[in-house]
C-alpha cells in the first residue's frame, strides 16, 4: 500500500469527534439515591405488621380461651351438699304444705290408678285410718281397708302380682335416695 493510503488508528481517532477510547469512563447511574436503604426499610414496616396482627389475634384467642374457661362446668365439692339441701327444703316445705283432705286423697288415688294397668277383680285399696274417714262418702273403684302403718296421704293398692304405692312419704323417699345416689356417685 502506498504511503498516501496509510491511515494510522491514532490520526482515525483523532480525527472523529464523539468516541474516543481514552474517555472511557464507566457511567453507571445511580439506582438509588444515597440516604435510608428502602428494602431494609420496607421489611422492617412489614415485620412489625405482622407482629402487631400477631398480637392482636393472640389476644382474641386468649380472649375466647377465657369466654370458654367461664362456661366450663366446674366440680366442685361445697356445691353439691348445699344443692342437697337447698333441694330437700324445698320439697319438703312443698309436700309438707299439702293439707290432706278429700280433695288431695281422690287425686292420689286416680293417680295410682291410671299406673295401674292390669285387670284383676282383688284388688284392695289400703290407708290410713283417718284418711279412710276422709272418703268414707266416696265411690272408690276397689274395696278398701284402713292399715295404721301407712303414713297420712299415702296409699297402697294391692292386687294378686304386687302392690302400687303412692304419696309424699314415698315421693320424699324416692327423693332421698336419688340424692344420696347422686352426691355418692358424683
Amino acid at each position: 500500500m502506498s504511503e498516501a493510503n496509510k491511515l494510522s488508528l491514532a490520526q482515525y481517532f483523532d480525527s472523529r469527534q464523539g468516541f474516543r477510547p481514552r474517555d472511557v469512563s464507566p457511567a453507571v447511574p445511580e439506582i438509588c439515591p444515597q440516604g435510608p436503604d428502602l428494602y431494609a426499610t420496607g421489611l422492617s414496616d412489614g415485620q412489625q405488621m405482622a407482629e402487631v396482627t400477631f398480637s392482636v389475634e393472640r389476644k382474641q384467642l386468649q380472649d375466647l380461651i377465657s369466654s370458654a374457661d367461664a362456661i366450663r362446668p366446674e366440680d366442685n365439692a361445697d356445691l353439691a351438699p348445699m344443692l342437697d339441701i337447698l333441694v330437700r327444703k324445698i320439697v319438703a316445705n312443698v309436700i309438707g304444705n299439702i293439707a290432706i283432705d278429700a280433695d288431695f286423697l281422690r287425686r292420689q288415688i286416680d293417680a295410682a290408678i291410671v299406673v295401674l294397668t292390669e285387670a284383676d277383680q282383688n284388688r284392695i285399696l289400703r290407708l290410713h285410718p283417718d284418711d279412710l274417714a276422709l272418703l268414707a262418702d266416696a265411690d272408690l273403684p276397689f274395696k278398701c281397708s284402713a292399715d295404721t302403718n301407712m303414713a297420712r296421704g299415702t296409699l297402697r293398692i294391692e292386687c294378686s302380682d304386687g302392690w302400687i304405692e303412692h304419696g309424699p312419704a314415698l315421693i320424699l323417699d324416692r327423693l332421698e335416695r336419688a340424692l344420696n345416689h347422686n352426691g355418692n356417685g358424683a
